[in-house]
């Protein structure tokens, strides 16, 4: 089934406004309707509530934040835009949008040409609600991506947060184009044999200060490039849902109960099959040139001597800041991707 092209773009970006926040933050990849996987990765990062209807909470002050693509693809797509929707409106979280959110709003204010596959899966689940729970929940999540800011900047800029990653120019920018790289990404206008878009891998050539957290194309593990890390680790696919710790660059991930969606143009199972091409930017000169190669930097820090890795790493009490922390470069961990 054709996906259709999504124009909509969120409103003006309202990142500045929390320039100054340093956390600390658990932030969180693409959850594609995986609600029990959240919960559970919610759980193993330390938050509680106190009933399914109330928000998650970390007793230390910690805060979520989701990198959009709540929805489309996974079997509890409701439920999961619950749990972020009550978190943030309780300041428990903060999120940015996804593309999905785009595509599943647009669908059902326009309801014209046919949905993507995944995101027909999220219409069909909205529409086994009673009609008043329908109307609710469908006004509830317009209101809700409509607020959103297409990328936020935390802990005095040394921290962006978009859902398909985000060039230097770009960071703290609220022009047309850096909203819509922060939602889409950038494609180089090809396609590959299965007939999709041709991304541009942007984190190649990435110079900036700020180290960008982003999800948007899944990989087999987190994928640490200069000053970025892509932490969509395909849950929805049968991977992982992981979250990086933020300051202390930790990761923390909890495994998929199973494959919930398989692309129809894809290669035989499993994250890491590669049904999408990523490219340099095409303005960046070849990777073999020692000019343009990541710099080398420290591995993230590991957990505490005694704590398993997949448990959540101790808040730290010392000052945030740039000054107090630099993001690792491990360079491409290797592997491909399923394509959103």
């Amino acid at each position: 089934m054709p996906r259709r092209t999504v124009q909509t773009v969120p409103p003006p970006s309202t990142s500045h406004r929390v320039r100054e926040d340093t956390g600390p933050f658990d932030i969180i990849g693409d959850v594609h309707g995986c609600a029990d996987e959240l919960v559970r990765l919610l759980g193993r990062l330390g938050y509680r509530r106190r009933s399914p209807r109330h928000a998650f909470r970390h007793p230390a002050g910690r805060r979520a934040v989701f990198v959009g693509d709540l929805v489309d693809r996974g079997p509890r797509v409701v439920q999961t835009a619950r749990i972020a929707m009550r978190m943030v409106a309780e300041k428990s979280a903060l999120c940015v949008p996804g593309n999905h959110e785009l595509e599943f709003l647009s669908f059902l204010e326009a309801s014209a040409g046919a949905p993507g596959a995944g995101t027909l899966l999220s219409i069909r689940q909205v529409r086994l609600l009673r009609p008043a729970s329908r109307r609710r929940f469908i006004e509830q999540f317009r209101t809700f991506v409509s607020r959103l800011p297409a990328h936020l900047v935390l802990d005095h800029g040394g921290l962006a947060v978009a859902h398909a990653g985000l060039k230097d120019r770009y960071i703290g920018r609220d022009s047309r184009a850096a909203r819509r790289f922060a939602i889409h990404g950038q494609t180089t206008g090809a396609r590959d044999r299965y007939g999709l878009p041709v991304r541009v891998n942007w984190a190649t050539d990435y110079a900036g200060r700020a180290l960008v957290v982003y999800g948007h194309t899944p990989v087999p593990e987190p994928e640490w490039i200069r000053n970025t890390v892509n932490i969509d680790t395909g849950c929805v696919y049968g991977g992982k849902l992981s979250a990086l710790r933020y300051p202390e660059l930790a990761i923390v991930s909890v495994k998929a109960r199973r494959t919930y969606y398989r692309p129809r143009r894809s290669l035989p199972a499993g994250v890491g099959l590669r049904a999408e091409t990523r490219t340099p930017p095409p303005a960046a000169r070849p990777l073999s040139d020692p000019r343009t190669q990541p710099v080398a930097a420290p591995r993230p820090p590991q957990s505490p001597p005694g704590l398993p890795r997949s448990a959540p790493s101790p808040p730290s009490s010392a000052p945030v800041g740039p000054a107090s922390r630099r993001a690792p470069s491990r360079g491409s961990i290797p592997g491909a991707e399923i394509p959103l």
